[in-house]
């Protein structure tokens, strides 16, 4: 399916994985050594978190976003998750993306 926000709005997954640990909801990173880090997903709530660009309106990208790129969400500053062809995406808008991370 394809999906054209409108405006300045932005549909993103976390860089972080999201994934359920006994019943529970946390954040997973894996290393580059090959180490999972959890951590409960309430501390998500609680800071900034890293999400990646997978669709983009129009006047988002007059902002300079693009497609792919890493942004800095302020905290709390999307919706809840939802699902487009088994792709967990949540929505923000270019006003509260605080930066873009070059990792």
């Amino acid at each position: 399916m394809e999906i054209k926000p409108i405006l300045n709005n932005i549909l993103f997954t976390f860089r972080d994985e999201i994934k359920n640990n006994n019943g529970k909801r946390v954040l997973s990173q894996e290393t580059d050594w090959g180490f999972e880090i959890t951590q409960n997903i309430d501390s998500m709530l609680q800071n900034p978190q890293i999400g990646i660009i997978r669709y983009l309106g129009e006047d988002a990208k007059k902002e300079g976003l693009e497609v792919g790129m890493k942004i800095l969400i302020e905290n709390m500053m999307w919706t809840e998750e939802f699902n487009v062809d088994g792709e967990q995406l949540w929505k923000t808008d270019a006003s509260k993306v605080i930066g873009i991370v070059d990792e």
